[in-house]
């Protein structure tokens, strides 16, 4: 995963498509942790980037993406 074009309180996420093994990817699940260790889900969807704007300035996240197929 990738990050451009951050603008305070935002920042887009790309990823590329994994090998799907045979099996059509279904959808992306994004998730965002701001420090407690539980992530909450913040997009589903085809897409391969997501923008999240609401972020808060000097605060810490950590995404993880994963594919449904």
């Amino acid at each position: 995963m990738s990050t451009v074009d951050y603008v305070s309180g935002s920042i887009k996420l790309i990823w590329s498509m994994p090998n799907p093994h045979g099996s059509k990817i279904i959808s992306y699940h994004v998730t965002r942790d701001v420090g407690t260790g539980v992530f909450f889900e913040v997009y589903n969807g085809s897409d391969l980037n997501f923008t999240d704007t609401r972020l808060q300035a000097g605060q810490t996240y950590k995404y993880k993406v994963t594919a449904e197929n």
